[in-house]
């Protein structure tokens, strides 16, 4: 009992934390930045950020690479039976299978959890790794704070009050999880 409410009270915080703080923005190449090289610890960083090509401005920017983030915490919910999903070709090309341990993730979250991924899903009532294998729009799941669609093979393992559809016809079943990429 006590473990569950442990791993609850965790992924609630994860949830409700605040974002990093914005990384700084650097001058483009070729542009004075006002700093003197005083004022930067006496290091010279030309070259040492990636340079991008079409910013904003229509000239090359020198940005430092952001790191690729490898979690997020959000809503499942899931998908692939009695609604017309079961078959449908998915993202990555293939059928999807209800039985097989897959999950829909958010566009906006692909750069995150890229298809062909393994990630491991921890929930209050379980932990699983399944495959990235789709993508979902991102209205009005956004809204929802829905982050992933899960396969039943994987609500079945993750989800805590069960899963379904109700004797009206609508589903039920969603559970506050945090997703892990383990293996890109």
């Amino acid at each position: 009992m006590f473990p569950r409410l442990g791993l609850a009270l965790i992924l609630i915080l994860a949830a409700t934390a605040l974002p990093p703080p914005p990384l700084p923005v650097l001058p483009r190449a070729g542009e004075a930045s006002g700093l003197g090289m005083e004022d930067s610890g006496g290091v010279d960083l030309t070259g040492q950020a990636e340079t991008l090509e079409g910013d904003a401005a229509g000239g090359p920017c020198a940005c430092p690479p952001r790191p690729r983030e490898t979690w997020a915490v959000g809503k499942a919910h899931w998908y692939g039976i009695g609604d017309g999903y079961a078959g449908r070709i998915m993202a990555n090309g293939q059928p999807m299978n209800p039985q097989a341990l897959t999950i829909a993730v958010r566009v906006d979250l692909l750069d995150t959890f890229r298809l062909g991924d393994a990630v491991r899903l921890t929930s209050a009532c379980g932990v699983v790794t399944a495959t990235v294998t789709d993508a979902m729009p991102l209205e009005p799941a956004a809204s929802l704070n829905t982050i992933i669609d899960v396969s039943p093979a994987v609500a079945e393992r993750l989800f805590c009050e069960g899963y379904g559809h109700n004797g009206e016809g609508i589903a039920y079943g969603e559970e506050l999880v945090l997703v892990e990429v383990v293996k890109k």
